[in-house]
């Protein structure tokens, strides 16, 4: 095999990699988080309820989510009564 063709697998391997693959990146100390709470969160617990998989519970003045528990379903953001739910 050439350099040439070598090089140009490469090269489609890497730009098919950026296109269709999912890029996370590191957010919250390292952890990739699929959802995170705001601080507009009134700690009402309304997300902690409607969460399938208990990844929600209760912080300093407001509920975070665990990011090894949570699959990223959306059920938290629906509840909440004041849109401090967000998708990264």
């Amino acid at each position: 095999m050439t350099i040439i063709k070598i090089i140009t697998i490469f090269i489609f391997f890497f730009i098919f990699i950026l296109k269709y693959d999912r890029i996370e990146l590191p957010i919250e100390g390292g952890i990739n988080m699929p959802r995170f709470i705001t601080d507009a969160c009134l700690n009402c617990g309304t997300c902690e309820g409607e969460c399938p998989v208990s990844a929600i519970s209760e912080g300093d003045g407001i509920r975070v989510v665990n990011p090894d528990e949570c699959i990223d379903c959306g059920a938290c953001e629906a509840a909440c009564p004041v849109s401090a739910i967000e998708e990264r």
